[in-house]
């Protein structure tokens, strides 16, 4: 009776390995794609990059409408988790029942589910869950009245799924235009066409870490078996990671110029700079710092032994320069007194809203109000709020 109890048990061990390893292996080859279907997966993501932006343009109106404007170093993700949090605490906020707080809950984080596998590079599910996507982030455009915006995703939605459009580019603004609007700008101020000329710009960085950098470092790993299961999921951030982590410094190339071992490991790390403000929406830094970026890409394609890629990265650099310098050719330069800052006037402000009681989005005093001062009324009753539901809890 032992023995048989033994083998019954030897069996019942060897078909849930078996079974286990049947889904790894399935999970393994849901997220391997042909080389066709990985280049459409891109094409894919840089149409979704392009859609992202302009959700998150309009979800920092919506907030910055209830006087909770986000700060300017929330990206996307963020802006969407906070969505979540104020709908749980505010009454209609965006679920006008209490039974659509769940429900819209849901989309939210489908939304943010997108988001993540759009900037991460998770190709597969990009190409087979493109559809959900945007179907996701047409409902949150809805949830925040921006109906205009979800047409726009409609579009999109039908240019993806008619296989006669499969080759069309993504939208981008061309480098000229993107120099010139901000040549045109006679302030220092950060303004609407500064944070477009930002947004275009970050788009040709996107597509730069999307179509060179994430295949790349995957094209390394696969080659120096860094990876047991090699896959078509690309996310840069944590291919970086494992190549540093991985790999000793024989294994790259060494650029020219490199003096020492430290320089290299240390430029090789702050490569990934340029990635999180393509992708965390670090627009101001992006408008800064694009040059240095794409350089220090350079740099980490030349590390890797992809030297096409490099290539045509540095092509991409010197063109963005060569434009750049056209444009502030022709531009005259601006007197001081232009440059200085001028001091907004302050607007009449009305009666605040009374303690306990949710700001109305179209009342008088949100119109004439400044932003200093709906904030600190909106953080007030958040904050008791908030107490109160601690409180009861």
């Amino acid at each position: 009776m032992t023995s048989s109890a033994q083998r019954r048990k030897q069996k019942e061990k060897e078909r849930r390995a078996r079974l286990k390893n049947q889904i790894r292996l399935q999970r393994l080859a849901n997220n391997r794609l042909s080389r066709n279907e990985e280049q459409q997966a891109v094409e894919t993501c840089k149409h979704l990059h392009r859609c992202l932006m302009l959700l998150r343009g309009e979800i920092k109106v919506f907030l910055a409408s209830w006087g909770l404007a986000p700060r300017r170093d929330e990206d996307t993700s963020t802006m969407l988790r906070n969505l979540i949090d104020y709908n749980e605490i505010i009454p209609t906020f965006i679920s006008l029942t209490p039974n659509r707080v769940e429900i819209d809950k849901r989309t939210l984080l489908k939304a943010v589910y997108a988001r993540n596998a759009t900037c991460h590079g998770n190709l597969p599910a990009v190409l087979r869950e493109r559809q959900s996507f945007l179907l996701a982030w047409i409902e949150v455009a809805i949830m925040i009245g921006a109906h205009s915006l979800a047409t726009r995703f409609r579009r999109t939605l039908n240019l993806l799924n008619d296989p006669s459009q499969s080759g069309k580019k993504a939208f981008t603004v061309p480098p000229y235009i993107i120099f010139q609007s901000l040549a045109s700008e006679r302030t220092r101020k950060w303004t609407k066409t500064k944070e477009a000329a930002a947004i275009s710009l970050n788009s040709h960085l996107f597509d730069v870490v999307v179509e060179e950098l994430g295949p790349s470092l995957n094209q390394f790993i696969k080659a120096n078996r860094l990876r047991d299961d090699w896959s078509s999921t690309m996310d840069v951030y944590k291919d970086k990671n494992l190549l540093l982590d991985d790999c000793c410094v024989e294994t790259f190339v060494v650029p020219h110029g490199t003096t020492n071992q430290e320089e290299l490991i240390n430029r090789l790390e702050k490569a990934i700079d340029g990635r999180h403000a393509v992708c965390h929406d670090e627009h101001r830094h992006v408008i800064d710092n694009w040059p240095t970026y794409l350089t220090d890409f350079v740099f980490l394609l030349t590390a890797i032994d992809c030297p096409s890629a490099a290539t045509r990265v540095q092509a991409k650099l010197d063109l963005l320069l060569t434009e750049r310098d056209k444009v502030n050719a022709n531009a005259t330069p601006l007197p001081s007194s232009q440059l200085a800052f001028r001091r907004r006037r302050s607007l009449s402000v009305g009666k605040p809203p009374q303690a306990g009681q949710w700001i109305r989005r179209k009342s008088m005093w949100l119109k004439r109000s400044p932003p200093s001062v709906i904030g600190a009324a909106c953080r007030k009753v958040l904050k008791k709020m908030t107490k109160q539901t601690i409180t009861m809890s």
